[in-house]
């Protein structure tokens, strides 16, 4: 691996013709002068601002310039500025990389030379992000003014950098896989800015919830949320603190790290796969590194102490219907991506079991989809039972026999929600021409299963239960998971003839929803229908 990755890099072409072109001119200069000089004035304006700070009895907050508070706050001011500034560059460094190459049409002397689609990705890639870690070290020294004011450590410095570096890595590389996905930069450029400015909001309001919880703020190093620091601007207060998660007292930082070089690299692999005229074949690796990040993210979900500590069972079961609901909205979209494509099986031989091929899981063929989307909600979901057995053994969820059964009931009807809603994929791909189209019609089929009887409800009162309209309410992905913990009737939702059993109706009424699906995917394919290429 150590020389596959050496070759990549040293022996690339690409690699030597980014380096050597990236810092030509005065624009990498101009842009590296202008982020330290921003950052300059807005520490400079912190500091007069922080020196003139009261509290509410009017009394200055900071006694003196010597006060160890001085450092850590403006340390604070400094790494939230260079998010947002690393947020606002990182997306234009590499989305423009391939879609560049194609409109300026030298795409096809990368696909004469002897370079692998993954060597042309990583060259195109590591151009952006040692920039961006250029632009980095450029403001290590305004981090040592304020690491010298006190109140902020080394390692705490090291730590947030560390971060913050993961977080480049994370951006540059969906910057190219999005430059691959798309011909034109404009295009790529608006993916790249949407995708990162939505992952940094997120973050963000995940973070700003843990801390105002009074969970790490000043804390420094206590047990916090597992994923307190994945946004960069709040690793200052809680860089060197621990997650308990089922017993094991793991570095946030670290856990942030590795989870956002991990997504990265799949974004790198993906890239690989999609470069014009020399696209990878990489459906296994892709695919287990995908299982792989959903299963630890729920995993650490459900095993961290910070949110079961102080849970009841009933609030361990309302926990469980939230990771429940946010898996099946996950794979529910991710059908759109795995579901969707050309069907490449003879016409003449096109049935059900195509969809249901066990040989085919881990190939980009249509056949093992459905099983494909099957195992990873199944292994997705053992993870956070896992994360909860784990929890319960150390003694910090009080779980009782109730939970359990609630966690075996979603367990039957979540694989067979999942395997309708890929069916629907492999149908929307029977039936449309581009596949795009399909993963249009897939997502768009996905919210309305999801949003549908929600709106239906608002107009709903006791008097129309007995109408058969609601008993639709066996398609509605979130029906099961409120049956099985005991809130459908709490929230005095129509009264269904299934309520008891309503997890068993829901997989019985997708089994067939996916039995039709595949059903009319043979019949429109036989007749000339389907994709035809893969865009």
């Amino acid at each position: 691996m150590g020389r596959a990755v050496a070759e990549s890099v040293v022996d690339n072409a690409v690699v030597t013709k980014e380096f050597r072109t990236r810092m030509r001119g005065w624009k990498p200069f101009a842009i590296m002068a202008g982020y330290v000089l921003l950052l300059v004035i807005v520490l400079a304006i912190a500091f007069w601002e922080i020196a003139a700070f009261t509290d509410r009895s009017g009394s200055l907050q900071y006694q003196s310039f010597g006060d160890k508070k001085y450092g850590m706050a403006l340390f604070g001011v400094l790494t939230t500025t260079q998010v947002i500034l690393l947020t606002l560059v990182l997306p234009s460094l590499t989305a423009s990389s391939l879609t560049s190459e194609t409109e300026r049409k030298t795409i096809d002397m990368l696909a004469l030379s002897k370079l692998s689609s993954g060597k042309i990705v990583i060259g195109k890639h590591l151009a952006g992000f040692l920039y961006a870690l250029m632009l980095l070290a450029c403001s290590m020294p305004l981090a040592g003014l304020c690491m010298m004011l006190g109140g902020i450590s080394p390692a705490e410095v090291a730590v947030t950098y560390l971060v913050m570096a993961a977080w480049a890595f994370m951006f540059t590389s969906a910057g190219v896989m999005w430059s691959t996905l798309f011909r034109k930069t404009a295009a790529a450029t608006l993916c790249s800015y949407g995708t990162c400015l939505a992952y940094m909001l997120f973050s963000a309001i995940a973070c700003g919830a843990a801390m105002a919880a009074g969970t790490f703020f000043g804390s420094g190093r206590g047990d916090v949320f597992a994923f307190a620091v994945m946004n960069p601007a709040y690793a200052p207060y809680a860089g060197l603190s621990t997650a308990n998660v089922c017993g094991l007292h793991v570095c946030v930082s670290l856990i942030t790290a590795i989870m956002q070089v991990a997504i990265g690299a799949l974004a790198i692999m993906i890239a690989s796969s999609h470069v014009c005229y020399r696209n990878a074949e990489r459906p296994l690796s892709i695919r287990l590194m995908l299982m792989g990040i959903t299963c630890a993210v729920f995993f650490l979900l459900a095993g961290d102490h910070w949110l079961l500590g102080t849970t009841s069972s009933t609030d361990l079961r309302e926990w469980l219907a939230v990771l429940s609901i946010g898996l099946i909205v996950a794979l529910g979209l991710g059908a759109a991506a795995f579901a969707c494509g050309e069907i490449r099986k003879p016409k003449v031989h096109m049935s059900i079991a195509y969809g249901l091929s066990l040989r085919r899981v881990f190939t980009n063929d249509l056949a093992g989809a459905s099983v494909f989307m099957l195992l990873w909600s199944v292994l997705s979901y053992a993870a956070i039972g896992l994360g909860f057995r784990f929890s319960v053994g150390v003694g910090s969820a009080p779980a009782d026999a109730a939970f359990w059964t609630a966690y075996w009931e979603v367990g039957v009807a979540l694989p067979a929600i999942v395997l309708g809603l890929s069916a629907l994929g492999i149908m929307f791909s029977a039936l449309s021409a581009r596949r795009r189209t399909a993963m249009a019609l897939t997502v768009i089929a996905v919210v309305a299963l999801f949003l549908v009887y929600l709106i239906m409800l608002i107009g709903y009162d006791r008097s129309s239960d007995e109408s058969p309209v609601w008993q639709l309410a066996v398609l509605w992905p979130v029906m099961p998971v409120m049956t099985a913990i005991g809130e459908w009737k709490n929230l005095y939702l129509p009264r269904l003839s299934y309520e008891n059993t309503g997890w068993l109706a829901s997989a019985a009424a997708y089994l067939i929803m996916a039995a039709i699906a595949l059903a009319a995917a043979g019949h429109f394919h036989s007749k000339g229908m389907g994709v035809r290429e893969e865009d």
